[in-house]
């Protein structure tokens, strides 16, 4: 699961270079202050009351709210990378020759760069205590992700040439892909986590391998559409299900805990987003929810299909 954070700032990156390639959209950041950054603060908020009657039995501070919301103290701190994203997208935009920045050889040097920023991060302790505070939240920032941004870049500029490349390549994405696992299985140790360095190896291959996967589906997977559909509000909102029901099922064998947490924040997400996003001003407590598109068809060509999917997500 290690690849999940990485790949949902990779796709952040993707869609707004595949969307608007030319210039930013009037109402760009309006529409994402109140669909994205809105349900942001809600749910930080959300959650520092809850953990703190529910840990502390105490109210929180007015003070402690406020660093919540500021310092992405919960899951949801990966809103504050994406708006990094977006900002870094808009003047990225002014820079005349800007495929340069997108073409192979400078893909590798980001590369080189975030796995150098990871790596100091990880196994060397702050010099200085005034570095202490930077030292904890160092993945706050975006040069600790700042390879997924050109990486989403690179391959919506070179789109047509990627699908190409997908096509004749099955048999090497699929080595790649368990390459990839190992060397992760073998390399990661304590801490277990998606920020370090050797994460951006694993999370490029599953990368690869999910575009592969999904380019081969001759037809869409209902279940996997549904998910879709809800899967902002779901992000939001899954955590909340495990904090309140997690310990009475504590003493089980660890599969099965796994499996109950994974039922109880999927089933749990997916129902309350749907109830809220029922009601009116639920866009704004968990996000924008795509209109369901029942009519699909199998003859249609993979290769328009894929872009339409782009497109219709980039709606979001």
């Amino acid at each position: 699961m290690l690849f999940a954070t990485p790949s949902f700032l990779f796709i952040s990156s993707f869609l707004m270079f595949f969307s608007y390639r030319e210039n930013v959209p009037a109402g760009f950041w309006k529409n994402r202050i109140k669909f994205i950054f809105i349900p942001y603060i809600i749910w930080s908020l959300l959650y520092t009351l809850i953990l703190s009657l529910l840990y502390r039995n105490t109210w929180p501070t007015l003070e402690k709210i406020i660093l919540n919301i500021l310092t992405g103290q919960f899951h949801i701190y990966f809103i504050l990378i994406v708006g990094q994203f977006y900002l870094i997208f808009i003047l990225f935009q002014r820079i005349k020759q800007r495929e340069k920045f997108l073409q192979l050889p400078a893909l590798i040097l980001i590369f080189l760069f975030n796995f150098i920023y990871l790596f100091i991060f990880t196994y060397y302790s702050s010099p200085y205590d005034i570095l202490d505070l930077l030292w904890k939240r160092y993945y706050l920032f975006f040069p600790a992700w700042i390879f997924y941004f050109f990486l989403g870049g690179y391959l919506a500029y070179n789109f047509e040439r990627f699908k190409n490349w997908l096509r004749k390549n099955g048999n090497l994405i699929n080595i790649i892909t368990i390459l990839t696992i190992i060397f992760t299985l073998i390399t990661v140790n304590r801490p277990v986590t998606s920020k370090r360095p050797e994460i951006l190896i694993f999370a490029t291959g599953m990368i690869l391998y999910l575009f592969h996967f999904t380019y081969k589906l001759e037809k869409e997977i209902p279940f996997i559409t549904l998910i879709s559909r809800f899967s902002f509000g779901i992000y939001l909102s899954h955590p909340l299900f495990y904090n309140l029901l997690h310990q009475y099922y504590l003493g089980v064998h660890p599969w099965l805990f796994f499996g109950i947490s994974l039922g109880l924040q999927l089933g749990g997400g997916l129902i309350l987003t749907y109830l809220i996003s029922s009601i009116p001003g639920g866009q704004y407590v968990v996000g924008k929810i795509q209109k369901s598109n029942r009519k699909t068809s199998t003859s249609i060509d993979k290769s328009i299909k894929v872009d339409n999917w782009l497109q219709n997500i980039s709606n979001l």
